[in-house]
């Protein structure tokens, strides 16, 4: 299984989002602009190499070209243009990809903290099938974390290396997300199958409004159940929501 933490601004917001999940089967590829940390995508350039190595790169991109054209292009390869392959390739990535974001931790306190808003959002349990499943998906990985910023060795790595480099490593302050990514072309709603939803899981401080919304869902194939503060531990509970019975926000 993997995980979706969602939260919202208001009761309202977060009752319309998850019937988007529910009702419509679609799910919210972002926009990298609005991620909240400031270091994503970030990629160390090192353009160091022998002269023979960056000439059979360099005929590898372009096989087409003569010894003058290649002439040409290594003379005119300074910083300039060292700095600028380096504002294209992130001008790219911001603009023309979409991410969505899972994660392998169930019951994570500190992702219902920053991403559930505090406890009143929701968690989607999803089949891993999702990771294949959505449209216009280009690649996805789990994510790494490490203290140092990832080198892209320009003449000797590959797009794959590239890719790992920039979607898929993150500073180890996030380490406790135990992230997935899904990289979609462009941003915004993909569509999922309905039936990949297993579980939704409402906050300990759920607003009655989601609550409500989660009574009348009671039917679907869906386990629906709400998270619970632990009274004697730093720690939640996970309760099913059941036709008829009422769940406390504390297990006292």
């Amino acid at each position: 299984m993997i995980y979706k933490y969602v939260g919202a601004e208001s009761p309202e917001e977060i009752v319309r989002i998850l019937k988007y999940f529910i009702e419509d089967g679609s799910i919210k590829a972002s926009n990298p602009r609005t991620f909240n940390d400031p270091s994503e995508f970030k990629v160390e350039y090192d353009f160091e190499a022998p002269d023979k190595v960056i000439k059979d790169r360099y005929f590898s991109d372009n096989p087409e070209s003569g010894e003058e054209g290649f002439k040409e292009w290594f003379n005119s390869f300074d910083s300039h243009s060292k700095w600028h392959i380096g504002y294209i390739n992130r001008h790219y990535m911001l603009n023309f990809v979409g991410v969505v974001c899972l994660t392998s931790a169930p019951n994570n306190y500190l992702m219902w903290s920053h991403y559930a808003k505090d406890h009143p959002g929701f968690c989607i349990v999803f089949d891993d099938e999702i990771i294949t499943s959505l449209d216009e998906t280009l690649f996805s990985s789990e994510v790494e974390y490490q203290n140092e910023v990832p080198a892209f060795r320009y003449f000797y790595d590959s797009i794959v290396d590239f890719n790992k480099s920039v979607f898929f490593t993150k500073s180890k302050n996030w380490e406790y997300e135990k992230e997935f990514r899904v990289i979609t072309r462009g941003h915004g709603i993909r569509k999922f199958k309905k039936t990949l939803i297993k579980e939704v899981i409402i906050g300990c401080r759920a607003p009655k409004e989601l609550e409500n919304y989660i009574r009348s869902c009671l039917g679907y194939d869906i386990k629906f159940s709400k998270m619970i503060d632990h009274p004697k531990k730093y720690e939640l509970i996970n309760k099913p929501i059941i036709e008829g019975t009422y769940v406390e926000s504390s297990a006292f």
